[in-house]
């Protein structure tokens, strides 16, 4: 009795190997909460060394090679750690991004938005702010 071909041993496989990469993770997403919670204990009232802990286990989890961290507030949003790679010579993103700019409006939004290919869209949009912004 022959049994037709489904997958099933490649598709298990698949699976065990995305269950021992989540796995591998699970000991660095340990270590940063424990710097998190090392930072809150550390410093109880100077929020800077916990945002800066914060973001950069984000960045070393996400295994990304930048970003921002910002906080919303009346006035807009206030940039509380960034790191950017030595390809962004743009200088330092703005300290507070106004509700109405090109970002606060992406943030006002509170809705996913994919922008396919951010240089065409960049060059459609208020070139200044827009860069300005996009790197912040």
């Amino acid at each position: 009795m022959n049994q037709p071909e489904t997958g099933e041993p490649f598709e298990t496989a698949r699976g065990n190997s995305d269950l021992q990469k989540e796995l591998a993770d699970v000991p660095r997403q340990r270590a940063a909460i424990s710097a998190v919670l090392r930072a809150i204990a550390n410093s109880p009232h100077d929020l800077q060394p916990i945002f800066d802990t914060m973001f950069d286990k984000a960045i070393h989890l996400c295994r990304a090679d930048g970003g921002s961290f910002r906080l919303v507030e009346k006035a807009g949003f206030r940039l509380v750690a960034y790191k950017m790679t030595a390809v962004a010579t743009m200088g330092p993103p703005p300290k507070l991004l106004e509700h109405g700019s090109f970002v606060g409006r992406l943030f006002g939004s509170k809705s996913p938005v994919q922008i396919p290919d951010l240089t065409t869209h960049l060059e459609r949009n208020s070139v200044g702010e827009a860069e300005q912004e996009a790197l912040s």
